[in-house]
């Protein structure tokens, strides 16, 4: 709990410096939602944490997975979706829940555009791309993961009395015609198109305008991505996207291999994670470059106390 409280200081010291620097507040908000997020990612390893831990780890949940707690339709179908029962339904409740995170950032796009047209329709003024733009890039920074996880979690196939089901529904038998559908017709290209594809998408974008990222228009779209960065690490937060796929891929499909596997490996990126961020400064203060700095620590000591009490357990 040492690294927790540290955490805490540091975010103290920031929101000081931040009340001299209102642009900071935002880029503060966002370490602290990455923070959060990587907090929650921790937690989903089964590394024996002690209650302690785990009555913390409650705690955050909640703000870490805000956007799964908000489109959280679980019970809803449960009343509705009666239809669907039977294990053969191509209509079951998971897959719906399924079938909506895939079309979560069509949704938002849709949400976004409408919004900002309805209010420049009765204001009576010019339609703004840049802020409708601004208002999706924010909303899909945060359902990202979320995205990632649910569609990932989707391949994660337990044996169960010679059973391979779905390890977050055991009513799902993989690999049976409606799972095969659902998987390769909608996870699957949610991975590629969503999870991998946002950031890239978004990279892009930023690298076309990299000479314009001083504009107003250009820090209107995009500069929720790298506001506070150094101009030539504008890219920096697309390494943390990809951080968290990668964080939730390990999460996921190195099972198999052993929970002491997955916490090398995690060890380890937090690691190279921590010795980039140390080298390369990417953010434009020094107070944000070390509330970043004691994030990473946090995460990688708590990995790190997780290998210890694996291998405590006799």
């Amino acid at each position: 709990m040492i690294v927790v409280i540290l955490f805490v200081l540091m975010v103290r010291s920031t929101l000081a410096g931040a009340a001299a620097k209102k642009s900071n507040t935002s880029v503060f908000m966002k370490i602290l939602m990455n923070h959060f997020q990587l907090i929650l990612l921790v937690s989903s390893f089964n590394f024996q944490w002690p209650d302690q831990l785990q009555t913390f780890f409650s705690a955050t949940s909640p703000v870490s997975s805000a956007s799964t707690q908000v489109i959280s339709i679980d019970c809803f179908m449960a009343a509705k979706a009666s239809f669907a029962s039977g294990s053969d339904s191509y209509f079951q409740t998971y897959y719906l829940k399924l079938g909506i995170f895939a079309l979560l950032p069509v949704l938002l796009g849709l949400i976004s555009y409408t919004v900002w047209g309805l209010q420049a329709c009765l204001k009576k003024i010019q339609f703004n791309p840049g802020k409708a733009i601004a208002t999706l890039v924010i909303s899909l920074f945060t359902v990202h993961p979320n995205i990632v996880q649910t569609m990932f979690d989707d391949f994660n196939c337990q044996d169960v009395d010679g059973t391979s089901v779905v390890y977050k529904d055991m009513t799902i038998k993989c690999w049976s015609p409606p799972y095969t559908f659902w998987s390769l017709f909608i996870a699957l290209p949610s991975i590629v198109v969503w999870g991998l594809g946002i950031p890239f998408f978004a990279f892009i974008l930023m690298f076309r305008e990299r000479k314009t990222l001083d504009q107003i228009s250009t820090k209107e779209k995009f500069g929720f991505l790298y506001a506070g960065y150094q101009s030539k690490f504008y890219y920096w937060e697309i390494l943390i996207m990809y951080r968290k796929i990668a964080m939730i891929f390990i999460s996921v499909f190195i099972t198999p291999y052993g929970v002491i596997v997955q916490a090398m490996i995690v060890f380890l990126l937090m690691i190279l994670f921590l010795i980039l961020t140390l080298k390369k400064k990417p953010y434009m203060s020094i107070s944000l470059n070390e509330l970043e700095a004691i994030s990473l620590v946090t995460s990688t000591v708590s990995i790190y106390c997780g290998i210890f009490f694996i291998t405590s357990v006799n």
